[in-house]
C-alpha cells in the first residue's frame, strides 16, 4: 500500500504452487493502521484453505479491537482460531504490527522475531528487560498464552523487517543455512534502497545462496521502512 511517511515492499516465494504463509495490511480511511505476516503449519492445499479462513479472522478480529493492545487482539485469536479450524491439527505462528504516526506497536505468537534495521546493524527487538518478545503459536486447542505489546519510535531511514522462517533457513546443496550473519551482511550494502528494491535484493541473495537447492519451505517478506 501507498502510505504516508512508510515504504513498503513485500515478496511471497512458494515452495510448491499454494503457500501456507501469508501476509496483510490493515487500512481505514485514516490510513495504514497495521501489517501481519503468518505461517501455517505444512504445506500445499491443505495447509492453503487454512490460511484462507485465518486470514479473515485475524483481519477481522484486528479491525475490530483497534483499541486494545495486540497482545489482547493475540488473546482473542487464541481462543477463536482453534474453534475455527478444528481438529485439523494445523497451527500458526505469526507477527503483528499497529502503526500511529511514528509509533509502532508489535506482538509476536511464536514467530521469528521483528527485525530493526538502523545505522548501528540489524537486530531483533526485544520487549521488556531485553528478553524475546515470543508467545505461543496459535491454533492448537489447550495452549493458551500471555502476549507481550511491544511500543517503539522508528526514526527516518530505519527498516522493520518482517519474514518467515523460510528465508533464515533456507539452505543450499551442503546444508548450510542463509542464517542471521549472512541476512545482516546482505543488508550492510542496501544504503538508500526502496523498501521493495530491498526486499526483492534479498530474496535474490537468498536465491543465489540456495545455488539450485530444492526449496524447502514458502518464504515470506516484508521491508518496511520510515520515510
Amino acid at each position: 500500500p501507498a502510505v504516508e511517511g512508510w515504504d513498503i515492499g513485500f515478496s511471497l516465494v512458494p515452495m510448491a504452487g499454494v503457500s501456507g504463509d501469508f501476509y496483510d495490511f490493515y487500512s481505514t480511511d485514516e490510513g495504514l493502521k497495521g501489517a501481519a505476516i503468518f505461517d501455517v503449519s505444512g504445506h500445499g492445499i491443505s495447509s492453503g484453505f487454512v490460511t484462507m479462513l485465518a486470514k479473515w479472522i485475524i483481519f477481522k478480529t484486528f479491525m475490530q479491537n483497534l483499541d486494545k493492545p495486540l497482545s489482547s487482539v493475540f488473546e482473542l485469536l487464541g481462543h477463536m482460531l482453534p474453534e475455527a479450524i478444528g481438529s485439523t491439527q494445523y497451527f500458526l505462528t505469526g507477527n503483528i504490527l499497529r502503526f500511529s504516526g511514528d509509533t509502532v506497536e508489535y506482538a509476536n505468537a511464536g514467530h521469528p522475531d521483528l527485525l530493526r534495521l538502523t545505522p548501528s546493524g540489524l537486530e531483533a527487538v526485544k520487549g521488556r528487560d531485553g528478553r524475546k518478545v515470543k508467545g505461543r503459536l496459535l491454533g492448537c486447542r489447550g495452549i493458551t498464552s500471555e502476549y507481550e505489546t511491544v511500543s517503539m519510535r522508528v526514526e527516518k531511514g530505519e527498516c522493520l523487517i518482517l519474514m518467515t522462517d523460510g528465508l533464515l533457513e533456507t539452505e543450499n546443496r551442503v546444508r548450510e543455512q542463509f542464517g542471521f550473519t549472512r541476512l545482516e551482511k546482505t543488508l550492510a550494502p542496501v544504503g538508500k534502497m526502496g523498501a521493495q528494491e530491498m526486499c526483492d535484493y534479498i530474496v535474490s541473495q537468498a536465491a543465489a545462496f540456495r545455488d539450485g537447492a530444492p526449496q524447502s519451505d514458502d518464504i515470506s517478506l516484508i521491508v518496511i521502512r520510515r520515510r
